[in-house]
């Protein structure tokens, strides 16, 4: 089990009280994570959402005072003063930068407009750090959509996939397990919670993948059911309420708390979408069961008028659920049966689109 992200999540108000500590966090960190026996992948800074109008600034200082982190997220108001060609701008200027937009219908539409401007200007990689959230900003330290509250919170997220399936081909309940690895990451997050001075802590107990570390695997051995054949959503489905039970017991749980299917994040689901066994519908449809949206994407060309009709299935899936849940796309400039270069995620197969 790693620590997926140890993200420090901070209203912009408080940036420059907490930025003074933000010179020796890498060492400390290090140092608890050693005790505790845990491997913080990435360390992360997301601030609470901004007006347009602040971008800029608010950029400019962060790039200043980030060192210690790999990525920062800075969400979105979506309002008459977005420019669109700007935040490209800024993406291309500034590579730790994430951005996440939120909202309704009117919102999305200033997200396809991002999506089309980014397609004109910037490397495919730059779609892997922006999203929009379906009805709202989400407080968890997950991105592009990472969004801080009104108070400082240290959160975390976990990689723990092989733990999961480790435990249940050892016949331990998953929730049994899922708590075991949250305990031992709590212990961690509230080590250092006391020692920076942050009044909150939060865990966001999703179930995501990186590469060989599969949720392909942990629904196939969960569900007794191969991947994509009849039975998949119901796994889905199970494994999801097992996460809500779990996230029910813990007080500290923030964000999704769902299983996620990122495209480009995990090689089982690329290599069906190679193969052609899983198409951007496939995937919209099992978003549709609790997923946390419909997420990394590899769509082959397509014009901006088809691009907007998909967008918008895409909304009316998710706004169903009731509850915030992030759209993250790659509009790549090829077809099936292409290879897309996603930059520092690598490389991956364009999707079938239905």
């Amino acid at each position: 089990m790693k620590v997926r992200s140890l993200t420090f999540l901070i209203p912009s108000k408080f940036l420059r009280d907490f930025s003074v500590i933000f010179g020796f966090i890498q060492d400390i960190v290090h140092e608890a994570s050693k005790s505790f026996g845990l491997d913080v992948w990435t360390m992360r800074l997301a601030v609470d959402p901004q007006n347009f109008r602040d971008l800029p600034r608010l950029v400019e200082f962060l790039n200043d005072v980030s060192e210690p982190f790999n990525y920062y997220a800075i969400p979105l108001m979506c309002n008459s003063s977005i420019n669109v060609d700007h935040i490209v701008d800024l993406l291309g200027d500034f590579d730790k930068l994430f951005i996440s937009l939120y909202g309704g219908l009117d919102q999305l539409r200033v997200f396809r407009d991002l999506l089309i401007a980014i397609r004109g200007k910037l490397p495919l990689e730059a779609f892997v750090k922006v999203s929009f959230s379906v009805g709202g900003n989400i407080v968890t330290p997950y991105f592009p959509s990472a969004s801080a509250g009104s108070t400082p919170m240290l959160s975390a997220s976990l990689l723990y996939v092989k733990s999961l399936i480790d435990g249940l081909n050892s016949g331990f309940p998953m929730l049994n397990t899922i708590l075991d690895c949250v305990k031992r990451v709590k212990g961690l997050l509230t080590y250092l919670a006391e020692h920076f001075k942050f009044p909150l802590v939060g865990l966001d107990l999703s179930i995501s993948p990186w590469m060989e570390e599969s949720v392909v695997d942990l629904l196939e051995v969960f569900g007794n059911v191969k991947f994509g054949d009849i039975g998949t959503l119901k796994s889905i489905y199970d494994v999801n309420e097992v996460l809500k039970h779990a996230a029910s017991m813990e007080p500290s749980s923030i964000g999704f708390n769902e299983i996620m299917l990122p495209y480009a994040e995990d090689s089982k689901l690329m290599l069906l979408g190679s193969e052609g066994k899983l198409s951007a519908y496939d995937l919209l449809r099992y978003s549709s069961i609790c997923v946390a949206g419909f997420d990394m994407a590899v769509l082959p060309r397509m014009d901006d008028g088809l691009l907007t009709r998909f967008l918008l299935d895409v909304y009316s899936t998710l706004s169903v659920k009731g509850r915030p849940n992030g759209i993250r796309v790659i509009l790549s400039d090829g077809d099936y049966g292409d290879t897309a270069d996603l930059g520092f995620i690598g490389k991956a197969p364009v999707m079938k689109l239905i």
